[in-house]
């Protein structure tokens, strides 16, 4: 598949993936759990509303690549503070322009996320593909160091699997002091930082390639409050007894139907993940009415469209797979539920 590049230049190797988003290219392009994809906007028109500071979910883009049908030179928005070509260019992030992107959408639909490789120095078709047949990609965790945000009175420290600012900005909107520490952090350097409760945040990839992970997480059930999301939440299941499996094709796009099982309704939500978590007792399980028991824990949030879960509960913590929107109210719950730990 050709195209013209309107930023960056060299060879990458990712895997490629489609997101269905209409708006938010620059959350996408920024958000850790995009960290190594060759990411394919499936919407026709890409960069026509630039790119800001306000917008970008962490220090840079995570992505290694973008493919779009086809980029806007001229952005036009009151909060533009530059054009995605000038941004990328600057982060060397290779971008291309001219792709059939809907096609390529309905190719990984059909075949599942496939590794891919980009190049602007080798046009051999055979050479790429026996660079792309020893590829390997490796899963990482981000290594950051413990840092501190806000001032708020409830004391939050957030395990940063790949943490977005917005979900950081969440927390703190909400009256919480943030102690943010690296993925590997054990149980007991969190639990010596006197929490009142524990965020697991989103990130790239599946939690079951860290199983060390898992066993410092099992080490803080019933202890503190837990929420976690995306790759906190796959964590959190992990830690409970259950398992995870691949997406054919992931989801990922702003407008997942998600039924909430304790208020009765549907959620339109926003999601970027490649994996779910694996619950027993799902099968012919339609559209249930209330919260279900299973295992160790509750199954809160059911995806409409595939019946894979999407939220889970147990004792003291509980997570969701799917982004938090402000309407969903599932941050100020990890908040009542500290102030109830506080109040016991």
């Amino acid at each position: 598949m050709n195209g013209e590049v309107f930023a960056g230049s060299g060879e990458v190797v990712g895997e490629v993936v489609s997101n269905t988003s209409h708006l938010g290219y620059q959350e996408l392009i920024g958000d850790p759990a995009s960290k190594g994809q060759i990411l394919t906007m499936t919407y026709p028109l890409v960069g026509n509303y630039g790119v800001n500071k306000e917008d970008e979910q962490s220090d840079g883009p995570q992505i290694s690549a973008l493919l779009v049908r086809e980029y806007t030179p001229f952005p036009s928005s009151w909060r533009q503070e530059g054009d995605l070509a000038s941004y990328l260019d600057s982060q060397g992030v290779l971008a291309v322009e001219g792709i059939d992107t809907r096609a390529l959408a309905r190719h990984l639909k059909e075949h599942g996320s496939q590794k891919g490789i980009l190049s602007t120095v080798d046009h051999e078709i055979d050479s790429l593909l026996a660079k792309l047949k020893q590829a390997e990609i490796k899963p990482s965790l981000p290594t950051g160091e413990l840092r501190t945000m806000g001032s708020g009175s409830h004391r939050v420290v957030v395990v940063d699997f790949g943490v977005t600012k917005s979900s950081l900005n969440a927390l703190m909107d909400l009256g919480c002091s943030l102690t943010i520490v690296p993925a590997h952090s054990t149980a007991q350097q969190i639990l010596e930082l006197s929490p009142d409760g524990i965020f697991l945040s989103s990130g790239s990839g599946d939690p079951a390639s860290f199983p060390e992970l898992k066993q410092e997480i099992e080490k803080l059930l019933g202890v503190k409050p837990i929420f976690g999301i995306g790759f906190g939440h796959l964590l959190l299941g992990l830690a409970h007894g259950f398992s995870t499996f691949k997406l054919s094709s992931g989801h990922r796009g702003e407008n997942l139907p998600v039924w909430d099982l304790a208020q009765g309704k549907v959620l339109i939500t926003s999601q970027n993940h490649g994996y779910c978590l694996k619950v027993p007792a799902l099968e012919g399980l339609q559209k249930p009415e209330a919260v279900v028991k299973i295992g160790d824990g509750q199954l809160t949030h059911l995806n409409l469209n595939d019946r894979t879960v999407e939220g889970m509960a147990y004792r003291k913590a509980f997570s969701v797979q799917f982004t938090p929107a402000p309407e969903d109210r599932l941050y100020e719950k990890f908040i009542k539920m500290m102030e109830g730990e506080r109040d016991a």
